[in-house]
């Protein structure tokens, strides 16, 4: 079993983490982790590439709503993005694509966060 990696840039005033990994119950608090550090040092718009992520389990899908609910918190957001075909059937089976912003390209999340209210 490996570690979750998260590779980390500012692109146009928006925090990217790209995260490489399984989304499951270590990788989910490596993530919030992660989210809450940003948010502590006032990162506060949020694009997660997805691109490297291979299985998420309800922790995981967990997570990702806990780290939007602590940006919205301050006046933030979270956008998803590179969401392998594995990661978005279970987003859409659990219906969690109507509460997270998610976009196609890392590209248009940056630009989607850059132009959210927070």
């Amino acid at each position: 079993m490996s570690e979750m990696k998260i590779g980390h840039a500012v692109t146009n005033g928006v925090s990217v983490g790209r995260i490489e990994g399984r989304l499951d119950v270590q990788g989910s608090a490596v993530l919030e982790t992660y989210a809450q550090q940003c948010l502590s040092a006032g990162e506060l718009r949020l694009v997660l590439d997805l691109a490297g992520v291979g299985y998420i389990s309800s922790a995981g899908l967990r997570s990702l709503l806990v780290v939007a609910k602590k940006a919205q918190a301050v006046n933030g957001c979270l956008v998803l993005c590179g969401l392998t075909p594995i990661v978005l059937n279970v987003i859409t089976i659990s219906g969690f694509q109507q509460l997270l912003k998610i976009c196609v390209t890392e590209e248009e999340a940056v630009a989607a966060a850059a132009a959210l209210p927070g």
